[in-house]
């Protein structure tokens, strides 16, 4: 399998040391994890090198960790309380630790944006908690034997994303922020042996994963690629969560450029794939969206690899679809980026298309493509008719300005439509 763990930690050693205010040493500068983040201020950057910490640390900053040489050598020992509680609003990274006899290997509550890359949580009560207006991005990280769960999302909380994760545990994902918020859990080039249960408004979806059958709850959606084979770890027993090289997750991975192996090979399903180019979605779908406007969607690419990738233009399949963002652009090690997607309709249907974006860069290739649908409405204002210009009546409301008529024809609409306009409605 391919890793590339230990160049990623020295890359971003040296990148910290240009983009944030200071580096702290652990454990030549203070002796605890939690000396180093007393002493620090926002944008620090905690360098750990390698042991066994026996700490149950308080973050209340913005900061980044990196460990020295990875998770197999830098390890919490929360003995049976929370590992890493990261409190009020401050975002900030994780890479390269292990967490084990922890209540919560990671505690996030409130926390912004928080990315967890290369990690591992093995043998503890719940492996990651995150709640409370908590966005957090996984990659390449192993969930294993965690009592109660590998991660829940709760108590509100945005829009969420794995990419290439192993989950072994009786729970792996609880993804459940409720309370009105309609957020959702993309989850990519993963591999699961436990229970996945999304929530009421907040759907899991699945794109190029191995998981058992019939252990996926409600609302969790098989979008595109997704296998239920035995994964063919070389040792569970032992904790190796490599595979074999005749398991069924081998370049299994969604067949973007973007997630290739680091060998330019299609990816490997589970924490060992990729080369640590995280694209948030390579299916992007618009859904509903009327003539006289164009919709957005950003896509985010984040580089944790060593190499400096360029994005140097793009062609089209169909001219309803186009990116709206300045190419070429550069993605340098340890930066992000936002490509801006758009769909302004002339079709009144679905439509369904390709984007190809010429990259340089990338592990064994030289364009990478993005599938994008939606479906067009055309219509000029004043009356909607439903199904004749929009297929559903909710998908009419959601077309109309006050003082707008959706008539309806004959039919039984298996509908729970929600009204925030002044309309009239009319069968």
């Amino acid at each position: 399998m391919k890793r590339y763990l230990t160049t990623l930690i020295i890359s971003l050693l040296s990148l910290s040391t240009v983009a944030f205010t200071s580096t702290i040493n652990i454990a030549a500068d203070y002796a605890t994890i939690q000396g180093g983040i007393d002493a620090s201020v926002d944008g620090d950057t905690i360098i750990v090198n390698n042991g066994t910490y026996y700490e149950n640390v308080y973050v209340d900053k913005q900061l980044t960790f990196l460990s020295v040489e990875g998770a197999d050598s830098t390890i919490i020992d929360g003995n049976g309380s929370n590992g890493i509680e990261i409190e009020a609003g401050n975002p900030g990274s994780i890479d390269g630790f292990t967490f084990t006899n922890c209540g919560s290997g990671m505690y996030i509550n409130q926390s912004g944006t928080y990315f967890i890359n290369n990690c591992k949580y093995s043998n503890n009560a719940r492996g990651l908690t995150s709640r409370s207006r908590t966005e957090i991005s996984i990659s390449n990280t192993l969930f294993e034997n965690n009592l109660e769960y590998g991660l829940l999302q709760a108590y509100y909380g945005y829009d969420c994303l794995i990419v290439n994760c192993t989950f072994d545990n009786v729970t792996d994902i609880l993804f459940a922020p409720g309370y009105g918020t309609t957020v959702g859990l993309d989850i990519y080039n993963s591999i699961f042996t436990g229970q996945i249960n999304g929530n009421e408004l907040n759907p899991v979806n699945l794109y190029y994963c191995d998981y058992v059958d019939g252990n996926l709850g409600t609302n969790v959606n098989t979008i595109v690629g997704n296998i239920t084979g035995d994964p063919l770890f070389v040792d569970i027993a032992n904790g190796d969560y490599n595979l074999q090289s005749t398991s069924p997750c081998v370049d299994a991975g969604d067949p973007s450029s973007f997630s290739n192996d680091s060998d330019g090979s299609r990816n490997d399903m589970g924490y060992t794939g990729g080369s640590g180019i995280i694209v948030e979605k390579s299916t992007i779908t618009f859904g509903y969206v009327v003539s006289n406007s164009t919709a957005e969607i950003p896509v985010s690419l984040r580089n944790l690899s060593n190499n400096t990738i360029s994005l140097d233009g793009y062609s089209t399949d169909d001219n309803q679809f186009n990116i709206n963002s300045t190419l070429p652009v550069t993605v340098s090690p340890g930066s992000v980026v936002d490509i801006v997607f758009t769909y302004a309709p002339t079709e009144q249907e679905i439509s369904n298309g390709v984007i190809t974006v010429a990259v340089t860069g990338l592990p064994g290739a030289t364009n990478t493509e993005f599938n994008i649908s939606g479906y067009g409405i055309i219509y000029s204002g004043g009356i909607i008719q439903v199904p004749e210009v929009a297929p559903t009546i909710q998908s009419a409301v959601d077309i109309s300005v006050d003082g707008d008529t959706i008539i309806v024809n004959n039919g039984t609409y298996y509908e729970n439509v929600y009204v925030d306009k002044q309309l009239t409605f009319l069968s």
